[in-house]
């Protein structure tokens, strides 16, 4: 909690992309995507949701919300097709 009243939230992300090539056979490509970064409370309603163009397998965002972050994620409604979503969103920590 800033002295404002205000929270900062610091959220470090990691994505990867794969392309499958129809025979099972999957190779990584760079990843150049527009993905929701998402803040919730405990309620999960929305603090904050934005789109970034992720374009690096791993990034960092500083975020201020007005209530306290109870969730925090890259992704939080699986837009795009994820093999492994129950990461994509994980509790937030107190620092």
């Amino acid at each position: 909690k800033k002295p404002d009243g205000k929270y900062e939230v610091t959220l470090r992300v990691q994505s990867r992309k794969f392309r499958d090539d129809g025979k099972g056979n999957e190779k990584e490509i760079p990843v150049w995507d527009w993905m929701d970064i998402g803040i919730f409370d405990e309620n999960e309603n929305p603090l904050y949701l934005q789109k970034f163009l992720i374009d690096k397998n791993e990034k960092t965002f500083t975020i201020l919300v007005d209530n306290p972050p109870f969730k925090a994620g890259i992704d939080p409604y699986v837009k795009l097709i994820d093999r492994f979503s129950d990461d994509n969103v994980i509790e937030t920590k107190k620092n």
